[in-house]
C-alpha cells in the first residue's frame, strides 16, 4: 500500500477547492480534506446553504464561493483561483428535470467550466473528478448488462441522442447516465487534446449511503439517493422494489478513496470504481427491520433475511482496493447509519 503522504505539496498546505459542498458526497470529502490539514475552499448554490453547513460545523474553516449558475461559462474561474488542487463533486441533479436536455447540459456545462478554470490557473497540479458507475453500467432500462461484471474498462454505450430522446418514467434516469458518461468523457479528450499543466484522478462512485453529512433539518431536505430510500420505505410492506444500479457507495469510504485521489502521486491519470458492495432492496429491509426493533412493523419479514445478495450486474472495485488500498463498508452497517439519520430526521419532522 502506498503512503498517505501528500504529492509535491509545499508547507504549509495549500488550498484545496471542493465544488458541490453542501450535498452529501461534497460534505464528506470536503470534512476529510479539511481533518487532513488543508485549508479548505467551498463552493455552494446559495449563501444560505454555505451558512447552513458552517454552522453545523463551526470547527472546520471555510472559505465559501457561491455559484449559482453552474452551467455559465467562467463561472469556477474565481473559485479556482490560487488552489493547488480542485475535488469536483458539483453536478446539479433533482427529479424536478423535465426535459433531458437539461440534465446533459447541466452535466457536460459544468464540466467543461471546471476543466477551463482549472487549465487557467497554473496553480492547479490536479484535479479529482467526480464521475459515476452510471457511465460505467449499461443503461439499465433496456434489459441489457445482466449478469456482467463491470470493470474501468467498461463504459455506458449511450448517446446525446438517447439522453435527449429519453421520456416517460424512465427519462431521469436514462437523460442522468447519459450525461454523467459524456461528461467523463470529455474530461479524458480534454486530458488528451489540451494537455493541462495538471493530471487527473476519475472516481466512479456508486448510490451514496450511510451517514447524512450535509446539513438537512427535515425530510424534504433530502439529497435524491436518501429521499428515494426514504419513499420505499413508506411503502415497504407493500412491494419490495428493484434497483437498476445496484451498488452503493459507503459515504466514508468515498470520502477515504477522495483523499487518497488528491494526495497519492500513483494514481495520476487512473479512473477507479469506488463502490462498496451490492445490495437489495429486500436485504435493506431485512437490515432494518433486525436493527431497529421500534421500526419493524414498517418492514415485511424477508425468507433468509434478503441473503444471498444477488445483483443483477456486478461492480468490480478490485482496481481501487489493489491500487489505493481501499476496504469497504458492510451493507448492514451502512444501511444501519443510513436507517438511524433518516428515523431521527423523521422524527424531527414530527416535532
Amino acid at each position: 500500500m502506498p503512503p498517505t503522504t501528500v504529492m509535491a505539496f509545499q508547507q504549509p498546505l495549500p488550498q484545496i477547492l471542493v465544488t458541490g459542498t453542501t450535498g452529501p458526497l461534497g460534505s464528506a470529502v470536503a470534512l476529510a480534506v479539511a481533518r487532513a490539514g488543508f485549508p479548505l475552499r467551498g463552493t455552494s448554490l446559495s449563501k444560505e446553504r454555505a451558512a447552513a453547513w458552517s454552522a453545523k460545523y463551526p470547527e472546520v474553516a471555510i472559505e465559501w464561493v457561491t455559484i449559482e449558475d453552474h452551467e455559465k461559462a467562467g463561472t469556477y474561474d474565481e473559485a479556482v483561483r490560487g488552489c493547488s488542487a480542485v475535488v469536483h463533486v458539483a453536478g446539479p441533479f433533482t427529479r424536478m428535470h423535465t426535459k433531458g436536455d437539461d440534465i446533459m447540459i447541466a452535466q457536460t456545462r459544468g464540466t467543461q467550466s471546471i476543466l477551463d478554470a482549472c487549465a487557467k490557473e497554473t496553480s492547479v497540479k490536479r484535479l479529482v473528478y467526480t464521475s459515476s458507475v452510471a457511465a460505467v453500467h449499461d443503461d439499465p432500462h433496456l434489459g441489457t448488462g445482466q449478469g456482467k461484471v463491470y470493470t474501468e474498462a467498461d463504459w455506458n454505450p449511450t448517446s446525446w441522442e438517447k439522453g435527449s430522446a429519453s421520456t416517460g418514467e424512465h427519462m431521469l434516469t436514462t437523460s442522468y447516465c447519459a450525461g454523467k458518461t459524456l461528461a467523463e468523457k470529455l474530461v479524458w479528450t480534454f486530458m488528451e487534446e489540451q494537455k493541462p499543466g495538471f493530471d487527473t484522478v476519475v472516481l466512479c462512485p456508486a448510490t451514496i449511503y450511510g451517514k447524512i453529512p450535509q446539513a438537512v433539518t427535515r425530510l424534504s431536505d433530502l439529497d435524491v439517493a436518501n429521499a428515494r430510500l426514504y419513499a420505499h420505505l413508506l411503502h415497504a410492506n407493500e412491494t419490495i422494489p428493484s434497483d437498476p444500479h445496484p451498488s452503493f457507495t459507503n459515504v466514508d469510504d468515498a470520502a477515504d478513496a477522495y483523499l487518497k485521489a488528491l494526495t497519492w502521486p500513483k494514481l495520476s491519470n487512473q479512473r477507479y470504481l469506488i463502490s462498496s458492495g451490492s445490495y437489495s432492496y429486500a436485504r435493506v429491509f431485512a437490515i432494518l427491520r433486525k436493527n431497529f426493533p421500534k421500526q419493524a412493523h414498517r418492514f415485511p419479514e424477508i425468507e433468509n433475511e434478503g441473503l444471498p445478495v444477488e445483483p443483477s450486474l456486478v461492480t468490480d472495485a478490485s482496481k481501487a482496493e489493489r491500487e489505493m488500498g481501499m476496504r469497504w463498508t458492510s451493507l448492514e452497517e451502512t444501511m444501519v447509519q443510513t436507517g438511524g439519520a433518516l428515523f431521527a430526521l423523521e422524527e424531527t419532522d414530527k416535532s
